[in-house]
Parts: C-alpha cells; sequence; structure tokens
C-alpha cells in the first residue's frame, strides 16, 4: 500500500518550519470537513457541478500535504461530477474516507514530531 503521505518531499518542503506546518494543518482541518458535507450533500442531491468543485478543492488541500492516495481518491470523485457518472459513487466515497483516515493519523504523527 502507498503511503498516505510523501514525507520526504513534507520535510524538505517545510525545511524546519514548524510553524508553517501547524498553520497549514489547521487550515486543512477546517477545510475538509467543510468540503466532505459539500461532497456528501452533491451526492444525495446528484449536483455534477457541485460534486466537481468540492471533489476539487479537497484534492487541492490534501494535495499540500503531498497526500497522493487520498488526493486521487478525490479526483475520481471530481471527474465522476464532471462526467456526471454517480454509479460507483458510494464505493469511490468511502475510499476517500479511508485514504482521509490514514491522512489523518500520519498528518498527527509528523504533528508530533515537529510541535512535541
Amino acid at each position: 500500500m502507498e503511503p498516505a503521505i510523501d514525507r520526504d518531499r513534507l520535510f524538505d518542503l517545510l525545511e524546519d518550519q514548524p510553524t508553517l506546518f501547524d498553520a497549514v494543518y489547521q487550515e486543512l482541518a477546517a477545510e475538509v470537513p467543510r468540503q466532505l458535507t459539500h461532497i456528501r450533500a452533491a451526492l444525495a442531491g446528484r449536483h455534477d457541478g457541485a460534486l466537481a468543485t468540492a471533489a476539487h478543492r479537497l484534492r487541492g488541500a490534501v494535495a499540500s500535504f503531498y497526500a497522493i492516495p487520498c488526493a486521487t481518491a478525490a479526483e475520481t470523485l471530481e471527474e465522476m461530477g464532471r462526467s456526471n457518472d454517480f454509479a460507483g459513487t458510494p464505493e469511490a466515497l468511502a475510499r476517500l474516507e479511508e485514504e482521509l483516515d490514514r491522512l489523518w493519523t500520519e498528518l498527527r504523527l509528523v504533528r508530533q514530531e515537529l510541535l512535541p
């Protein structure tokens, strides 16, 4: 299984700037629940444009942490929205949620390392 984040690239980016990490972490902690709410609402209402937009925003947010598996899961939902294809969206949402769980687990560990 691919790691939840590319730690090497993330640490290269941070260059011993734990306050920068914490600020971006806090933004992500606010953005992810907001976009997940939008994704779920778009799926419930079968709103393709709203699904594509929310998934795109979520993908961008997690990509800033080099969370490739999570970004890929969000991209799947984004493409489903763009193509107005709701077949398989429950599975795609479940995959995104699993990847988000892995991402949060890994980011908490990084945060503990950087902000003891």
